[in-house]
C-alpha cells in the first residue's frame, strides 16, 4: 500500500475483526495464493 503508514494499517485492521472470534479471524485476515493461471494449447488460426 502506497501512501498509508504501517502503524495505521495496523489499527484500521485490527478494528476489522473486533468482536470476532479468534479462529475466525485468523481465516478471514489470511491472505489467499493466487495459484498459477492453466496453461492451455494456442488457438491456430
Amino acid at each position: 500500500l502506497v501512501g498509508i503508514p504501517p502503524s495505521n494499517y495496523r489499527r484500521h485492521e485490527a478494528r476489522a475483526t473486533e468482536g470476532m472470534a479468534p479462529c475466525v479471524a485468523k481465516q478471514v485476515t489470511r491472505p489467499i495464493r493466487m495459484r498459477e493461471a492453466r496453461v492451455t494449447e494456442p488457438v491456430l488460426a
